[in-house]
């Protein structure tokens, strides 16, 4: 990198608070895998991570929201904030949410009544739909769903599609609600707000140290956006060295450039890895009785359901602790492993699961594997 070639910026120097964004870049960027670019410089903004989320601020902000379950739950996040509420949506067998998404179940819930202890304001915003959570894909007909409802209702939606690299399912395909919106055409492409995010933190790249991403509004109300670019103009500016990551993700080599047919070897071998470690994640959990694991269609997680012996819910009560957490510590204290119980995310009530990332090299992950179900094999039989 030649750093005196990017836009004059060196690693030590700051840039504008917003990071330097299209206009500032030595290429003009694609926004999203699927060839839908910005809209230009005054829809973008970097976002630095370490200070700052956008989703959050957004969120904060609506008055009222609804998020799709399961989903991470963090205190200091709009899924967590008392005025934004959890939707149940429809799940499969195995209790994770499958395409299609079911506005059906969610349209009850937006109503004048807002959640306990907030003031007299109905839900202004759908935050956060995942495009892989947790491991898998949302079908183009599920997000227009999602779209046409928010016009119905009249919901600024926020799309998270950090996973955008990340689809192993052969009949699966990214699709950004940037470009499902815009081809779905007036009265949706002209007035439905979105803001849609991506970070360096995922996909084949995962700079997570690096700390940047971006936000991109469409059809976002101009009063709004004065206040989005104030409170990014306050913001210490995004690092300058993720800044540049962000540059050649955004913009890869293309054919014909030096480096290209090396960065397409690494890029596959990288993704191929990780389709491989998502087909053996659900083989080696669906082969032992009692955990029930759907096709880990991408991401980086797989979010199996375990069956628990009535006797182990009654030693997780005892202790005070959820039975998914029971297990989880359970099985870091006897193994060593680390997993996330499901009760974290919202999961259906009276189902267990837990989360685990399928990042570790295939041979660890193998063995990995064997540990956790030989594990859940003895416990189910210590509870029995």
């Amino acid at each position: 990198m030649n750093w005196d070639s990017w836009a004059g910026s060196r690693p030590q120097n700051w840039t504008g608070n917003p990071g330097l964004g299209p206009w500032g870049w030595t290429r003009t960027p694609k926004l999203n895998q699927d060839s839908w670019s910005g809209l230009g410089p005054h829809n973008w903004t970097g976002n630095p991570k370490a200070n700052w989320d956008p989703k959050t601020e957004l969120g904060l902000h609506l008055g009222a929201g609804l998020t799709p379950l399961p989903e991470l739950q963090r205190p200091h996040v709009p899924c967590g904030c008392p005025r934004v509420s959890p939707v149940s949506v429809p799940t499969s067998p195995v209790g994770v949410p499958m395409s299609p998404f079911g506005v059906s179940h969610i349209s009850p819930q937006v109503s004048p009544c807002p959640p306990s202890g907030c003031p007299h304001i109905p839900p202004q915003g759908v935050p956060m739909f995942p495009v892989v959570s947790p491991g898998q894909v949302q079908s183009r007909e599920c997000i227009e769903e999602v779209i046409k409802f928010a016009y119905d209702e009249k919901l600024f939606l926020m799309a998270d599609e950090v996973y955008q690299d990340n689809i192993y399912d052969k009949d699966s395909a990214f699709h950004s609600f940037k470009k499902v919106l815009m081809e779905m055409g007036p009265p949706y492409s002209e007035t439905v707000e979105l803001a849609s995010f991506h970070s360096i933190s995922k996909g084949y790249h995962g700079e997570c140290g690096l700390r940047s991403g971006y936000v991109e509004v469409v059809n976002l109300n101009p009063e709004v956006k004065a206040e989005l670019s104030k409170l990014v103009s306050v913001r210490l500016c995004p690092p300058v060295p993720g800044q540049v990551v962000l540059d050649t993700i955004m913009d890869p080599p293309k054919p014909g450039d030096p480096s290209y047919e090396r960065f397409q070897a690494e890029k596959e071998a990288v993704l191929s890895s990780l389709a491989e470690k998502a087909r053996l994640t659900q083989e080696m959990f669906n082969r032992t009785p009692g955990i029930h694991c759907n096709p880990v269609q991408g991401a980086m997680y797989s979010f199996p359901r375990i069956d628990l012996p009535p006797r182990a819910l009654a030693a997780a009560k005892e202790r005070k602790q959820t039975p998914d957490m029971f297990f989880c510590m359970r099985l870091l204290e006897e193994t060593g492993i680390c997993v996330v119980p499901g009760s974290g995310f919202g999961q259906k009530e009276g189902t267990f699961h837990f989360r685990m990332t399928i990042l570790p090299p295939t041979e660890k992950l193998k063995i990995l594997l064997e540990k956790l179900s030989s594990f859940y094999t003895k416990f189910v039989q210590e509870f029995s």
